[in-house]
């Protein structure tokens, strides 16, 4: 379910224009937030959980996404391989901080305690990135377009990405289809299954 999403959401981050990807950011943001607080108000209700957890994780691959996206076009070409390490990093530095606050949190407060917390915080993101983010002009951080753009070219960065672009990239690329199915098995919720 994430793939897809996130395939969406990589496609219409690239063919919206007007605060097309912030839009998308924040509102991946918000269904992420209303995810998390769902099983806390529905605790007896397993198909709440699970949903409310792949709709959480789909929100969240379509938010990194579009933060690549977003990226891109913010950082210069020589500096994005360290923009791109940052981000991952602040994803793991998360993930590592939202998992020991649930261990300590959830047997002191009840188990929706985290859930509660998450959901808010992603929230207050999910308004913040909707309002204070602005959208980065496309390809503005391209040499190829630095001239253009320096002498005030109202054109600009018109490549799309394409349905056939796409399938290209997932069905030639190797490395594409290695994730792909590396993803797919690891999110399979194989205890529940056996």
């Amino acid at each position: 379910f994430s793939l897809p999403l996130a395939a969406l959401a990589g496609y219409a981050s690239d063919v919206l224009s007007t605060n097309g990807r912030v839009r998308i950011y924040a509102c991946c943001n918000l269904a992420n937030g209303f995810g998390d607080l769902a099983p806390a108000f529905y605790p007896k209700n397993y198909y709440v959980l699970y949903s409310s957890r792949l709709v959480g994780g789909a929100a969240t691959c379509a938010a990194t996404t579009v933060a690549f996206s977003l990226m891109g076009d913010i950082l210069p070409s020589g500096r994005r391989n360290a923009g791109s390490a940052c981000l991952m990093a602040g994803m793991g530095a998360g993930t590592l901080v939202g998992q020991v606050y649930a261990g300590t949190a959830g047997p002191a407060f009840g188990w929706p305690h985290p859930f509660v917390v998450s959901g808010l915080l992603s929230i207050v993101a999910g308004i913040w990135s909707g309002t204070a983010m602005h959208e980065p002009r496309r390809g503005a951080t391209e040499e190829a377009l630095a001239e253009l753009y320096s002498k005030g070219g109202s054109g600009g960065y018109e490549k799309k990405l394409d349905w056939e672009g796409f399938a290209d990239a997932m069905g030639r690329n190797r490395s594409n289809f290695i994730l792909i199915l590396q993803n797919f098995t690891n999110s399979v919720p194989w205890g529940l299954i056996f």
